[in-house]
């Protein structure tokens, strides 16, 4: 078993500064108009590669297809600087997974993917594995948020899935494309887990997806229910990406017949993150779009989309927590049908503690600086 590379410091919160469209309650006409705009703009570029996408045939196609060793096809190729992978062999160096422990978190071990040997793991307690999104690492500032706050907290089991070599800038059509590998991987390994440790339940194993993490949890779950007839006990979306996955069917994207409870945050709908609800329980903060936070950002839409995981960070720690007010519908909320200060709506908790019973979608108040919780 080797070592990885100690993770670095996590990056500040993101500047605070005034809120702008969309932050608290939303102004119903300009608003909805920007999130229109948007979506329809994304939806355009999207098309092209929604067709060539949606033509790809399911998992039990290359099951069935292939021969005694797996699927009939397995390819890599490269378009300048963009590496497609499509049911490679998944022990190769652009897939690696990570086994944190709160004894040395900077120090991470490496998982062999087909012969998973984690030290120090406890099968009666949950199972975390995160999963970060485009540009993403290990090392990602997001990423180590989440997982030294589990580590903190202690309780739990903590993986990482690093596929960054497999999402590099430029090449976002092609991280696309790749979740489906990364996905399939992480399936394969969390299978390789549970039969190496037979105790482990994959009904313990929650997945944190951020951006397009988020679908390659959903895809992740898929292959092991395919192998096992099991999906995993919980997925949370962190601002699931929209770009290339605004029209999919349900099957190429996260929704919420992927894990026993699908919870989804939602920080930047209708430019980086998805619009529509997708999970059994949906969280919008600050109106879903801009964050109080980043009002001053230099970019505040991808400042928007990072707090998905600041967010869910503090959730893990919080004393007082953050909590949703319910509405039937987001689009219900945006022409100003509901409010966060109604006192008769149903109120939950939001983030890491949140009940695997909740469902509908609700909406989530912060603060402009950290810690963002409001109680």
């Amino acid at each position: 078993m080797s070592r990885g590379r100690g993770a670095r410091v996590p990056a500040r919160p993101p500047a605070p500064g005034s809120c702008g469209c969309c932050c608290g309650r939303p102004a119903a006409g300009g608003c909805l108009l920007l999130l229109l705009v948007a979506w329809g703009a994304t939806a355009a570029v999207s098309a092209g590669a929604l067709v060539a996408l949606a033509a790809l045939p399911p998992f039990d196609y290359w099951e069935a297809t292939g021969d005694g060793d797996g699927p009939a096809e397995r390819s890599e190729w490269s378009v300048g600087p963009c590496t497609f992978q499509f049911w490679e062999p998944c022990n190769n160096s652009k897939l690696l997974f990570y086994h944190f422990s709160s004894d040395d978190p900077y120090n991470p071990d490496i998982l062999d993917i087909m012969n998973p040997e984690p030290q120090n793991f406890d099968t009666n307690l949950t199972t975390h594995i995160i999963v970060h999104g485009y540009v993403g690492h290990v090392n990602f500032s997001a990423t180590a948020n989440i997982y030294k706050a589990f580590l903190r907290r202690g309780g739990s089991n903590v993986l990482a899935v690093d596929w960054g070599r497999l999402a590099t800038a430029p090449c976002y059509p092609a991280a696309v494309f790749n979740t489906l590998q990364a996905g399939r991987c992480t399936g394969e390994f969390l299978v390789a887990l549970a039969r190496r440790v037979p105790q482990l339940s994959l009904a313990r194993v929650h997945a944190v997806g951020f951006s397009l993490g988020a679908h390659v949890a959903a895809f992740a779950s898929n292959a092991v229910h395919e192998a096992t007839g099991a999906r995993l006990g919980r997925i949370t979306g962190l601002d699931p990406a929209l770009p290339l996955f605004a029209t999919l069917k349900k099957t190429w994207k996260l929704d919420a017949s992927d894990a026993d409870f699908v919870d989804v945050l939602h920080t930047n709908v209708g430019v980086f993150g998805k619009i529509e609800a997708v999970g059994h329980a949906d969280f919008y903060f600050n109106g879903g779009t801009v964050q109080p936070a980043c009002s001053d950002h230099q970019n505040v839409p991808l400042c928007s989309h990072l707090l998905a995981n600041i967010y869910f960070a503090e959730s893990i720690e919080s004393d007082i927590g953050f909590w949703g007010t319910h509405c039937p519908s987001y689009y219900q909320y945006v022409v100003g049908w509901c409010s966060v200060l109604d006192s008769g709506s149903e109120r939950v908790i939001v983030g890491e503690h949140c009940n695997s019973s909740t469902r509908g979608v609700y909406f989530v108040e912060t603060g402009s600086t950290p810690p963002y919780a409001l109680g």
